[in-house]
Parts: C-alpha cells; structure tokens; sequence
C-alpha cells in the first residue's frame, strides 16, 4: 500500500509541475502536491525503521548479535553446487 501511494503521489506531483510549466496549474495545487508526496515518502521511511527495529529485537531476543550475523554472512562461502 505505502509503494503504491508513493507511486500515486509522485505522479500527482509530476502532472501538477508540467501544468505549472505550462502556466495551467497553480501554485497552491503544486504545494499540495508535494506535501502529499513527501508523506508517502516519509511513510515507506518509518515502515524500513520499524521493520529494521523489530528485525534488531527479534535477533536480541533470541540470543544472537545482529552486528555478528552481518559479519557471518560476509564470510560464508557459497553453497556448493
């Protein structure tokens, strides 16, 4: 839902900054426009923060360093074939 609101909301604001080129569209319309896009954009931001935070309390939890899972998966060879 959030892709497809900032999908949505790009285009509003793309379509609102080609009438202003053309002297159609007005300011106004244009502002709101990009407030909307930027919500969008700062709704997919929180949704990553809130995914990463809870990815970090579920590695706590059950005992395991994020900081050493990321090393570990740097170091793994590929599986063989």
């Amino acid at each position: 839902m959030n892709r497809t609101a900032l999908a949505s909301a790009q285009e509003g604001f793309r379509e609102e900054m080609t009438r202003i080129k053309q002297t159609v569209g007005r300011p106004l319309e244009t502002l709101d426009s990009f407030r909307l896009l930027l919500d969008a954009q700062q709704d997919i931001l929180r949704a990553v923060i809130k995914y990463n935070r809870t990815q970090y309390r579920l590695f706590v939890a059950i005992g395991i360093s994020p900081l050493e899972t990321a090393d570990a998966s740097r170091t793994c060879d590929p599986a063989p074939h």
